[in-house]
């Protein structure tokens, strides 16, 4: 009893504690929230002045007044603003002189330029741009250069091939005889390999059918496992239905036992009782012996049932494990089939991709017979577009003599004259020669011309509409 008193003296003694401390608490709060609005209202009016004399320097700034400055005399954040006022002001005024300085040397540079390219229009190409220039000016210098000297090596080297075409269509047409001959041979082997893939096609198209024929039977036999698989799941779930019952029959039987089991102990007492009645009893004895009489012979009755009982349930089980077995067994044969029945459809798949493939191959070779008798009129054509060919060449070669062109122009001439010769087709190779490497020959030829420079003049033309 004293101890409970002595916890409630405690308790009001912390509770007067914590008030005492939250009214500190409190008053230092409201004396730091007064203390930082007063410093607040001080900073602001210093602020607004310094920003006000940064205001009005930006302001002459912006009308053209570029030596605008603001002195500065506090290291605070009013004076590294305006530090970097002026530090802005300082690039600015540079920026714009370095610009003027630009538009000079790029007037120069376009004076030089429209006399280059004037040049170029008449067919000159030996003058060039020699004025120093910066950034995308000199870029532009130097592509307008490289552009003439790429043309004058290009015309240097479009003249020989005129040289060089007009031998070669000589040649094509001594080769033309050769290509003919080697054209009506082909047409001998296509006629063959035609009748050779005519007959594969045949044995493929057979294949086919028969691997179609087999998918059909392994999909068959797949159902038939699978139904052989539910019938099995089904005995094995009645087999437990069964395991079930003979447990609930065989709790009955347990329960009789024990009933039969109370009767003997019951006719035993009557019995007795009757022992005690003497005569009046005698009766009541006989029927108890009966009684009892009765009661072992279900003991022994349910002892024997609950045996066959358990015999029973015990083959159930037996029995279970071995449908369930023959389950399992079954289930691997589903997969088996199964497995069976998707490489016969991979083989029946595959056999159809096949027949359509020889089928295309059998077409194709039929349009390589179709083509190889055009080819052997194609060859007369050839030989009156060579003559074409060489006359052109020679009015290639009287349009590119119009231009002219530098003294390093005639020295590259010289060497493309000699790679060009080395090059040369002979009559031995034009025959033999295929139309892939003829036509990637074709287009390295035309890519300097029609590609690279058309796309830096491109380049060129859209720099100047910037500028």
């Amino acid at each position: 009893m004293n101890w409970s008193v002595l916890v409630s003296v405690n308790h009001a003694g912390a509770t007067a504690d914590a008030q005492s401390i939250n009214r500190n608490v409190l008053i230092a709060v409201i004396v730091c929230l007064v203390i930082i609005l007063l410093l607040g209202i001080i900073i602001g009016r210093i602020g607004v002045r310094g920003i006000g004399r940064v205001n009005e320097a930006a302001a002459k700034l912006a009308g053209g007044a570029l030596d605008t400055r603001i002195s500065v005399t506090t290291k605070d954040e009013i004076g590294v603003l305006a530090q970097s006022f002026n530090e802005m002001g300082d690039k600015l005024q540079a920026n714009v002189i370095k610009e003027h300085e630009q538009a000079a040397k790029a007037e120069q540079f376009m004076v030089e330029a429209k006399r280059v390219l004037g040049n170029l229009a008449q067919g000159d190409l030996t003058d060039k741009m020699t004025s120093f220039c910066d950034g995308d000016l000199e870029q532009i210098k130097v592509s307008l250069n490289s552009a003439i000297t790429n043309l004058t090596t290009t015309l240097t080297i479009v003249r020989e091939a005129a040289e060089s075409v007009t031998t070669g269509a000589e040649e094509i047409t001594k080769g033309n005889e050769d290509l003919s001959q080697r054209t009506s041979e082909q047409a001998s082997s296509l006629e063959e390999t035609s009748s050779a893939m005519e007959e594969m096609t045949s044995t493929v198209k057979q294949n086919a059918d028969n691997a179609k024929q087999a998918n059909q039977l392994a999909i068959a036999a797949r159902d038939v496992a699978n139904k052989g698989g539910a019938v099995t799941t089904k005995a094995v779930e009645a087999m437990g239905e069964i395991n079930k019952s003979s447990k609930k029959i065989a709790d009955i039987i347990t329960v009789i036992d024990e009933i039969a089991f109370q009767t003997n102990l019951l006719a035993l007492n009557a019995a007795v009782e009757a022992a005690r009645a003497g005569e009046h009893g005698r009766g009541f004895a006989v029927v108890a012996a009966e009684v009892r009489n009765l009661a072992q012979r279900s003991a022994t009755a349910a002892k024997e049932i609950k045996g066959l009982i358990n015999e029973s349930i015990q083959r159930v089980t037996d029995g279970s494990e071995l449908v369930d077995q023959s389950g399992k067994t079954l289930a691997e044969i589903v997969g088996s089939v199964k497995r069976v029945t998707d490489i016969i459809a991979e083989i029946t798949a595959a056999s159809q991709e096949q027949a359509s493939g020889i089928d295309q191959v059998n077409k194709a070779i039929m349009q390589m017979d179709e083509a190889t008798q055009q080819n052997a009129a194609l060859v007369e054509e050839a030989t009156s577009a060579s003559q074409s060919m060489k006359e052109q060449a020679q009015a290639l070669m009287r349009q590119v003599v119009s231009f002219k062109m530098t003294g390093s122009g005639r020295e590259s001439l010289a060497r493309s004259s000699a790679a060009l010769t080395a090059h040369r087709p002979s009559l031995t190779s034009v025959g033999s020669v295929k139309k892939p490497l003829a036509a990637a020959k074709s287009a390295e030829m035309k890519e300097p011309v029609g590609a690279s420079n058309g796309k830096d003049r491109r380049q060129k033309d859209s720099e100047f509409e910037e500028f």
